[in-house]
């Protein structure tokens, strides 16, 4: 009995141990192994309850998970994150063998997980020598990492992606086992974003073809290099089509576009592989002519004129013909620097223009004509601070009746003061000022400042029935506006303009008649009177005369100035006059010079003189 009483007793005691301590402890066992072989992924709790030292430690372990879980992330939750990265993420091993990809390398490059892992980033590169890529090995190494580099990787159909490549060093704590992970950013959009940015920057839109900027860094090249070869030369063109802006007004600028597109093309076609054609702007463009004779050079300017002149541009049923002026410059060792190129082709341009067009000018430094060019640029500058500092003035001459010597006006003339003091000759600033789209603000300048004349004099009550004669240019006939500017004026300064006789040249009034003609009868609607200046050093064409609704003749002082010595010149003076009394008008002579002169006058019957012997220009009193 005792016997079997002390088996029972070692069976209980047994399934107590069992129960209480043998299977708590393997289901903690299982546990702390199942976070050993899976890790965190799908662990629970152990559910022990007992009160004893064996659940404190199940609570323990419980505790601790929970920790673990708020503490870390889950290896499904990190691969959710990698394999969602919007860019390639590649992990290699320190031998930069891949081990990891994300899906957006597989997508990007076109190979399957299989075939990545395991090979060697190499497969990346198939252009690039392993020297390079254990260059970039060491250098992740030695700094860490390796940011923003840019390079091109081939996907495995081998198309080139560029991308941003990014590199840093991953070392495992307890292994100390290094694996290099690297980001791949596909950068091909904004690669184009930039080319397209690039072209902008450097080619013309409406053409294609370089701009001035492009144009200025060819010729930048050029010239390094007559620097190392000083016995190179070049060319450069500077061409103004002629009569271009003909076809504008015609048929509007989407058929101007038309036109400069075709002619670009057609030049184009006529240049040879390393020349450059650029679109300056409007209807100018450039040439650069690289390594070329002066004789070759002026070969292909001249037949780049005589392509434009046989040109025929066709607009709902319209034909236009065009010309161009060409003005040929030739760098080499004396003449390389951009702006001077550029400058002295432009010279050379203009005056081809003035030549009447259509034919190429080379530049020549010793030429009077490049001479005088060169002067209208050095005095630009002293134009742009006499606006600033108020540097110019009014002067006035007087003009006189013939029959009685009768002072009855004066006209306005406009001068300006240099640095010293000295008095600019308008024969320098004028034309420059015209040159450079200045004329408008002259015209303006004298506008407002003899009206401020004009106003002062008329609070003294002194000569309130006198004419004054105001020169105004072509360009301000035809500027937008300029009719009402002068209207506010006249008001602003209680002008009469009945008191106020305009000029307007012969050759301005030719050149946009309408305008011109539009122009005339509205001032003359508020009284001003017109004189037609210079009347015979232009077209000189009297038929003009009978659609313009001038008040005066204003005869060229070219032809007055020897009327006393020269049969001809009386002749044509006396038949100027007449006709112009025929017309109901008024005849002014210029540049009465002597008494002989104004004795011839007075015999021909002209109604006015101005010039020297009558009165030089001078101030008048009580003007601001």
């Amino acid at each position: 009995i005792a016997i079997v009483i002390l088996l029972i007793a070692m069976a209980i005691s047994i399934y107590l141990l069992n129960r209480w301590i043998t299977k708590p402890l393997i289901k903690l066992h299982k546990a702390t192994k199942d976070i050993l072989v899976n890790g965190m992924e799908g662990v629970s709790e152990v559910e022990i309850n007992q009160k004893d030292e064996i659940g404190k430690l199940a609570d323990s372990y419980n505790q601790m998970i929970d920790y673990i879980r708020l503490s870390t992330v889950s290896k499904s939750y990190l691969s959710n994150i990698i394999s969602n990265i919007s860019d390639a993420l590649v992990v290699t091993d320190a031998n930069l063998c891949i081990e990891t990809v994300n899906e957006a390398t597989k997508k990007m490059f076109g190979y399957t997980e299989e075939e990545l892992i395991g090979s060697s980033v190499s497969i990346f590169f198939p252009q690039i020598q392993e020297q390079v890529v254990e260059h970039w090995k060491n250098t992740i190494i030695t700094h860490r990492q390796y940011s923003d580099y840019e390079v091109i990787i081939h996907s495995k159909g081998k198309n080139a992606i560029p991308v941003l490549i990014s590199s840093t060093v991953m070392t495992e704590e307890n292994s100390g086992q290094v694996h290099f992970v690297c980001i791949a950013k596909d950068i091909s959009e904004r690669k184009k974003s930039e080319e397209s940015i690039r072209y902008q920057a450097n080619h013309d839109m409406l053409t294609g073809l370089s701009n001035r900027y492009a144009l200025e860094n060819k010729i930048q090249a050029c010239s390094k290099m007559i620097l190392f070869y000083p016995e190179e030369m070049s060319m450069f063109l500077f061409l103004d089509l002629d009569k271009f802006k003909i076809v504008n007004d015609v048929c509007g600028h989407h058929a101007g576009d038309e036109l400069i597109k075709h002619l670009s093309l057609m030049m184009k076609q006529n240049l040879r592989e390393q020349d450059t054609l650029a679109r300056i702007g409007g209807d100018e463009f450039g040439v650069l002519l690289n390594g070329i004779s002066q004789e070759e050079g002026l070969k292909i300017a001249e037949d780049l004129c005589e392509l434009v002149k046989k040109f025929r541009f066709i607009w709902e049923e319209k034909v236009f013909t065009l010309g161009v002026s060409i003005g040929a410059v030739i760098i080499n060792k004396d003449l390389y620097e951009v702006p001077k190129v550029i400058s002295a082709a432009d010279q050379a341009c203009y005056i081809s223009k003035e030549k009447g067009g259509n034919r190429v000018q080379l530049f020549s430094e010793s030429e009077q004509e490049f001479s005088l060019r060169e002067e209208e640029m050095q005095v630009m500058p002293s134009i742009t601070k006499a606006f600033e500092e108020n540097l110019f003035l009014l002067v006035y001459q007087d003009i006189v009746r013939v029959s009685d010597t009768v002072l009855v006006g004066y006209e306005a003339l406009i001068r300006l003061k240099d640095e010293q003091g000295q008095l600019v000759s308008p024969g320098t600033f004028l034309p420059a000022a015209q040159r450079y789209n200045k004329l408008t603000d002259i015209d303006r300048w004298v506008i407002t400042n003899f009206c401020k004349n004009y106003a002062s004099r008329q609070n003294d009550s002194i000569e309130n029935d006198f004419i004054y004669n105001i020169n105004i240019s072509a360009t301000s006939v035809n500027a937008e506006g300029f009719l009402e500017f002068i209207c506010y004026q006249f008001e602003q300064y209680q002008v009469q303009p009945q008191r106020v006789c305009f000029e307007i040249t012969e050759t301005s009034a030719v050149s946009n008649f309408v305008k011109a003609k539009d122009f005339i009868q509205e001032l003359k609607k508020l009284g001003c009177r017109f004189a037609l200046d210079d009347f015979g050093s232009g077209l000189s064409s009297f038929t003009y005369l009978k659609y313009l609704p001038v008040d005066y003749i204003k005869i060229d002082g070219v032809i007055v100035n020897d009327i006393d010595t020269n049969k001809i010149d009386y002749a044509l003076v006396s038949s100027i006059n007449e006709i112009a009394h025929l017309m109901g008008m008024k005849t002014v002579a210029e540049y009465v010079e002597s008494e002989a002169i104004f004795n011839c006058l007075r015999e021909i019957g002209v109604d006015y003189a101005q010039g020297f012997w009558v009165g030089e220009p001078k101030w008048l009193p009580n003007m601001v």
